[in-house]
């Protein structure tokens, strides 16, 4: 506290330095009734700090995690170990069949049924344009309706950008077109 000493006014900012009625420069007070206040000890801010530690709860969620994934990988493991002995144990089964006899002759192969694409997402007044070579500037030999079927693809793809281009057959016609416009019959 702080006192004026032509005005005796008391103020209790210690960080007041004049008078504010007077200017008059403040003068400490001695006042034996006064409330002095004392930091806290070093050792309960410690104890604050110490207390405060500990595992954060993310660390604690993810050792539970890795724990259950644990357990429940031991419990899968060991049902399946237990399933193939179950199998194995019936010895009254009757034992397995030799293998068929070969036969001198081979039988005969047939030959793998090509697969079919039809037209998808051209409108109805729009064709698909079949390309010399894969690409939307390259030239047309050929056009698909957007309602045609029977489309066979053939081995050849190419990446132009992020399209996929494959090789077709339609009606005679042979070039390429995009193949987000094709799906299987």
């Amino acid at each position: 506290m702080k006192r004026c000493p032509t005005c005796n006014q008391v103020y209790p900012d210690d960080n007041l330095n004049f008078c504010l009625a007077d200017g008059a420069a403040l003068s400490p007070v001695d006042d034996p009734r006064a409330t002095v206040s004392m930091p806290a000890p070093f050792e309960s801010s410690q104890a604050t700090q110490v207390s405060r530690r500990g595992l954060s709860p993310v660390f604690t969620y993810a050792g539970i995690g890795l724990l259950i994934l644990l357990v429940g990988g031991g419990v899968v493991m060991w049902v399946k170990s237990d399933a193939k002995p179950a199998r194995e144990e019936n010895s009254n089964a009757a034992p397995p069949a030799p293998p068929a006899a070969v036969s001198p002759t081979p039988a005969p192969t047939q030959a793998p049924v090509p697969k079919l694409y039809r037209v998808v997402g051209v409108a109805e007044d729009d064709v698909l344009y079949v390309r010399d070579r894969p690409g939307p500037q390259n030239a047309s030999v050929g056009q698909i309706p957007p309602d045609g079927v029977g489309i066979r693809v053939l081995e050849d793809t190419e990446r132009v950008g992020q399209s996929t281009w494959v090789r077709v057959s339609y009606r005679g016609i042979t070039g390429w077109v995009n193949n987000r416009f094709l799906r299987e019959q």
